[in-house]
């Protein structure tokens, strides 16, 4: 489909959003077609998720804490100000292992608004 060895794919219905390794870890979204290829970030992104209209992703430019930005690359947004292994999100729970506080298991409440 295109040039990037993926790391952390999640596919919301026609689109596919991404790490790519042979960008420092950007974020990018692409078509499932393998078209409209864009950036979505700047951040050296791991443990990428997508769901509803927002990306969930560990910044490692900022310590391993968890950032979100929407799909279309706006609104970014610091999650927590812990270091973080992200663990996964569940009915509107962040849960992620907290390495700051000896890889304790916590959660975060965090709603997002669904795209129609």
């Amino acid at each position: 489909m295109n040039e990037d060895s993926s790391k952390f794919i999640n596919v919301i219905g026609d689109w596919i959003y991404y790490s790519s390794g042979y960008d420092d870890y950007k974020l990018f979204a692409m078509k499932t077609n393998g078209s409209g290829r864009k950036k979505l970030n700047n951040d050296m992104s791991l443990s990428v998720t997508a769901i509803g209209d927002r990306i969930y992703y560990e910044n490692m430019d900022d310590g391993m804490k968890i950032y979100s930005i929407k799909i279309d690359g706006s609104e970014r947004k610091k999650i927590n100000d812990d270091s973080s292994a992200f663990i996964n999100i569940i009915d509107g729970w962040i849960y992620y292992r907290n390495d700051s506080d000896g890889n304790k298991l916590y959660s975060i409440k965090y709603r997002w608004q669904r795209t129609k």
